[in-house]
């Protein structure tokens, strides 16, 4: 389940970011107008508006192939929740909410499956040392 979940996670996580990569410009200008007066406008606003789009892309990747998973959950959970705020900070209560609530809750979900998981698994290997 976790591994499939893992996954499913990834291939939507990717499949955003392709389409904002794609659709870049587009999606620059509509940071661009609605964040003015969080961020300074110009090259700085272009570029994190760049790397969020790229990192949202990689961090699927990273979850699809199962390279780095906790690192990538963590990444994601990091991204989700900073958009979620900037959005609700830009009083932009569009469909971008719509995709960020509900994936920054999949992250937050797999993530402490994860742990879980791990501490029951520590758990018996203990339990059977002893």
């Amino acid at each position: 389940m976790p591994i499939r979940l893992r996954k499913i996670i990834g291939v939507i996580l990717a499949l955003h970011g392709i389409i904002r990569i794609m659709f870049m410009e587009t999606h620059i200008a509509f940071m661009r107008d609605q964040f003015e007066v969080f961020l300074p406008e110009g090259f700085a606003l272009t570029i994190i508006t760049s790397l969020l789009l790229f990192a949202e892309f990689f961090v699927g990747t990273l979850l699809i192939f199962n390279v780095f998973p906790k690192l990538a959950l963590v990444v994601g959970f990091f991204i989700s929740s900073l958009m979620i705020a900037s959005f609700i900070g830009a009083d932009q209560y569009q469909n971008n909410l719509f995709y960020y609530i509900p994936i920054t809750l999949l992250l937050a979900f797999q993530l402490f499956f994860e742990r879980h998981c791990e501490v029951k698994q520590s758990r018996s290997n203990i339990e059977m040392s002893s």
